[in-house]
């Protein structure tokens, strides 16, 4: 048993990377694996559009289905290989969240012409 097409089309969905990487992985994937690949693409399709979130007080009934979601991408991205967080999540290497590189940075620590105020304090100088 091997992942089909369409199989493949929603683990690429799941893990949010490209068809071909997953192309690439499917074949490492043994029969254990397969077999909990597939149970989570079953339910990965009932709760794929759905956004209910309900949470019961003291411990009652929870049914976020995003907590779901993302337990089902991280089992599908173990499985394969994959670091749980998705490149497609994390930012680039030596530029930060915002998109500014290390380079920005010492070239805006070295411009003296720009004010300095309270709300512009560089904090990351030692």
């Amino acid at each position: 048993m091997a992942l089909n097409g369409p199989q493949k089309v929603t683990v690429a969905e799941i893990t949010l990377e490209k068809y071909a990487k997953i192309e690439a992985l499917a074949p490492t994937l043994n029969s254990d694996q397969l077999t909990s690949i597939s149970d989570d693409i079953e339910t990965w399709e009932t709760i794929r559009d759905s956004h209910v979130k309900l949470q019961g007080g003291s411990g009652g009934v929870d049914f976020d289905n995003e907590r779901k979601r993302a337990a089902i991408r991280g089992r599908i991205r173990l499985a394969l290989g994959l670091p749980l967080n998705p490149s497609a999540l994390c930012p680039t290497p030596k530029v930060f969240a915002g998109g500014i590189s290390k380079a920005d940075i010492a070239s805006r620590r070295a411009d003296t012409d720009r004010p300095s105020s309270a709300f512009t304090t560089d904090f990351h100088r030692c």
